[in-house]
């Protein structure tokens, strides 16, 4: 059985695989933000944290209007899944329409189709290899920005 442990990376944790094998670097690359209003989170989770407040890897950065890089150090080779929201209005949540729409961006790994509700690990797991590995995630945007009304 292989030992987990969280390593402290600035104010977020990654899963580090007490092995033999060499850690990776993991660079997320966001594709099309909006806007630069309020902060993006991003993870990147094994399947057992997948989707999971406790994921380690979970980390809000400032938003930056177009691609936005985030870099993960020392993330033990295997499976991960990056699941994306732009938070807008900073308020910690991916919010939602009467309908259930998204009223913020957001995105995946490997571009899975979504029908209704979040997408399996499986159609959004990538491999992590060391000594980098790089994971592109367009973002998607269901309404049109928030701004100023025209008449």
């Amino acid at each position: 059985m292989r030992a987990w442990i969280v390593a402290a990376v600035g104010s977020a944790g990654l899963l580090v695989q007490a092995a033999t094998a060499q850690a990776a670097t993991v660079v997320v690359v966001l594709h099309g933000l909006r806007n630069d209003a309020g902060q993006v989170m991003v993870e990147l989770c094994n399947q057992q944290s997948y989707l999971l407040y406790s994921c380690p890897g979970r980390r809000f950065v400032p938003a930056k209007a177009g691609d936005l890089e985030v870099r993960y150090q020392g993330v033990a080779p295997g499976r991960y899944a990056v699941t994306v929201f732009h938070d807008e209005n900073s308020d910690g949540h991916l919010n939602f329409n009467s309908i259930g729409m998204p009223l913020e961006g957001w995105g995946a790994s490997r571009e899975p189709k979504i029908l209704a509700g979040p997408p399996a690990f499986a159609d959004t797991a990538v491999d992590v290899a060391e000594p980098q590995s790089t994971i592109d995630v367009a973002m998607h945007y269901a309404t049109a920005a928030a701004g100023p009304s025209r008449n």
